[in-house]
């Protein structure tokens, strides 16, 4: 009966019908009816947010399989919103310390995402970041590697895992300043030239935050080349 009108308040409050004070409110009063102790309701609690949250998660997993970017997208950003509505409600009681750690864990089966195989989120994810970069184009900025480090946390990603993967989007960028570097100074090398195409190069690796071990990984590729051409062009 208790988990029953969570759940009710909880699902009113992501509608827009109710606050989130209005919905704590109708939860205490429910739990000292019930003469349900607060410890044990926070055990009840939980289980209704990882199940509410669930939801719309499910959904994106749905979208995602059949790889619909613009779906998956909508319904990450709602994802989002839900987990900042359901955090404002456990925020009331007080004793919400690490919502993505409490409710998202992927390795507790009941949790939120502990329904998705690794490879299901890691899937979300990076169809979130391309799309992230379709949608802002050369305006990806803080506030948009803020988005993407809250879904990466909300998909229970590790660290190293979302670098990665944000590192695999961005990658052409980076790859298509260096292209355009090896080409500009084959064609007539300065050192003047060498200095502005560094710049440029600089400017992709900070605005996409990419990795030391992409930039190295891509340089690679480009570096013999280039050292041979610059070679056959430059006096003895």
């Amino acid at each position: 009966l208790f988990q029953a009108t969570c759940l009710q308040a909880l699902k009113a409050v992501l509608a827009g019908k109710q606050t989130a004070d209005q919905a704590w409110e109708i939860m205490e009063a429910r739990r000292e009816e019930l003469l349900v102790s607060s410890e044990s309701s926070k055990d009840l609690i939980s289980s209704m947010v990882m199940q509410v949250l669930g939801e719309p998660l499910e959904k994106t997993n749905t979208f995602a399989s059949v790889n619909n970017e613009a779906a998956t997208y909508d319904h990450l950003l709602e994802a989002l919103k839900a987990k900042d509505t359901l955090l404002d409600v456990m925020s009331k009681g007080g004793w919400v310390d690490n919502f993505d750690e409490t409710f998202c864990n992927p390795w507790d089966p009941k949790s939120a995402t502990g329904f998705l195989q690794t490879t299901e989120r890691v899937r979300m994810f990076e169809i979130f970041v391309k799309r992230a970069v379709r949608e802002h184009g050369d305006a990806v900025d803080d506030a948009v590697f803020d988005q993407i480090g809250q879904v990466r946390s909300l998909l229970g990603l590790t660290e190293s895992q979302g670098e990665s993967e944000v590192s695999a989007v961005f990658r052409p960028a980076l790859e298509k300043a260096m292209n355009a570097a090896a080409v500009e100074m084959a064609e007539e090398y300065t050192p003047e030239l060498a200095d502005n195409m560094k710049e440029r190069i600089q400017a992709v690796i900070e605005q996409y935050r990419l990795s030391d071990d992409t930039v190295r990984d891509v340089a690679f590729d480009f570096y013999s080349e280039a050292v041979e051409t610059i070679s056959a062009k430059s006096p003895a």
